[in-house]
């Protein structure tokens, strides 16, 4: 039995947790890759939902920058309902991130 209100432990996402790698370039990375889905989403608002985003990037050693060349947002899977009711099989049945994001190079590079 808890004691007061302050007892209770709110639980925390690993996901939601601020936090800063112990590699600067790791931290570049991530800082690139979220500023590019920030201006490619304009002013969409997901409130309250979980975004997975996966991203490649190109490191020109030359001046020492990065570019964002493929990205995925996504989720686990499609909900069963809309994966019963694509007859035509035109819906991505994989929607992790890093698939969408590999999907995304292929299409880049060929």
């Amino acid at each position: 039995m808890l004691d007061s209100p302050c007892d209770v432990k709110t639980a925390v996402r690993s996901a939601e947790k601020s936090r800063v790698s112990s590699c600067a370039f790791a931290d570049r990375v991530a800082r690139e890759s979220i500023a590019e889905y920030e201006r490619r989403r304009g002013s969409v608002s997901y409130v309250g939902v979980q975004t997975v985003l996966a991203a490649i990037l190109l490191h020109d050693a030359s001046d020492d920058s990065l570019c964002v060349i493929s990205m995925g947002v996504g989720t686990k899977v499609l909900p069963h309902q809309l994966l019963t009711s694509d007859m035509r099989g035109e819906r991505i049945r994989d929607c992790h991130a890093e698939v969408l994001a590999r999907r995304a190079l292929l299409r880049v590079l060929h």
